[in-house]
């Protein structure tokens, strides 16, 4: 019997998931070997001839379903994250590690309440105001707005925290 309340459905739904997870990726397993030729198929005429054809629209109507439901899903992650926090710390350590595998993280300051790290190189590392360092966009491996961001972030550097030599 469906359930009249989306919530409810959706935590029965993740309750049977967690229960029944090995079972679910043997299933799953099993059907991919059973249909692999099929899938394979399906997935080669979406992606080469379909997508091509209808990119911009595929593309739009991606960007309206974003815009229709992206509240509902940032309230569905926060709650993910308040229910499993275990979880939400790996995933975090896991993104983190992965940007860290490509920068060097050398802090020139510490961290402190409401900052974000900013690259200056590839391996420094200041802390500066998070309302700063999302006000400029900028990227450390194209050069994009590096220079206006880097000297902001000196001039937050020297006027907040004594350098030692």
């Amino acid at each position: 019997m469906p359930y009249k309340n989306k919530e409810k459905e959706r935590e029965y739904q993740e309750k049977y998931r967690e229960v029944h997870k090995e079972q679910i990726r043997e299933y799953n397993k099993k059907y991919y070997q059973a249909n692999k030729e099929k899938i394979n198929e399906k997935e080669k005429r979406y992606n080469s001839k379909y997508y091509l054809k209808n990119r911009d629209k595929i593309l739009k109507q991606q960007h309206e379903r974003y815009l229709k439901y992206r509240e509902e899903i940032a309230q569905r992650r926060k709650q993910r994250r308040q229910k499993y926090p275990e979880k939400a710390r790996e995933m975090a350590r896991k993104h983190r590690d992965k940007r860290d595998r490509n920068l060097g993280f050398n802090p020139l300051n510490e961290h402190f309440e409401g900052s974000e790290a900013h690259h200056i190189n590839f391996n420094d590392v200041i802390y500066i105001p998070k309302e700063i360092h999302q006000n400029i966009r900028h990227n450390l491996l194209t050069g994009k707005n590096m220079a206006l961001i880097n000297s902001i972030a000196y001039q937050f550097l020297m006027n907040n925290y004594i350098i030692y030599s």
